[in-house]
């Protein structure tokens, strides 16, 4: 697989405790796991990015986010990134997290959160990756829901 002209961010140059991710929908919902190992894709085709879609912008409050991503979902799940890793390292697998700025038409702050096994990008997510991440994610109704 050829890497990527789009380098992932520094995970060690922004704030693990306060740097907050989100992703449209409901991630405690019981079909969850199933949705995140399906909606674990290549980005656009570009060889070496695999992931979820979540928006972040560095500095932003989660009120913030959710008013820029403007979900049309009735919910929104969100995390820090240290949720993210401590859930990925209690499986004692060797996976981590890797994200890329990948802004879209709709969403200028749009990033992929890929999964990392033993440094490799993974290309699917496995069931019991899907799973930690869905208890690392909290979620709240979405107030700020796009009207069609």
């Amino acid at each position: 697989m050829t890497p990527s002209n789009i380098p992932p961010i520094d995970l060690n140059t922004i704030s693990p405790l306060t740097e907050i991710i989100i992703r449209g929908g409901d991630l405690h919902h019981p079909s969850a796991v199933q949705l995140l190992m399906n909606g674990y894709t290549q980005y656009r085709n570009v060889p070496g990015i695999y992931g979820l879609s979540v928006v972040l912008h560095q500095g932003y409050s989660l009120d913030q986010l959710a008013q820029a991503a403007h979900f049309p979902n009735g919910s929104i799940s969100y995390t820090v990134i240290v949720s993210i890793r401590a859930a990925l390292t209690a499986l004692n697998m060797g996976y981590d997290m890797v994200l890329w700025k990948t802004p879209s038409n709709m969403y200028a702050d749009h990033h992929t959160l890929g999964i990392t096994r033993n440094g490799q990008i993974e290309t699917t997510l496995a069931r019991v990756v899907a799973d930690a991440l869905t208890k690392a994610f909290n979620v709240v109704p979405n107030l700020y829901k796009k009207r069609p």
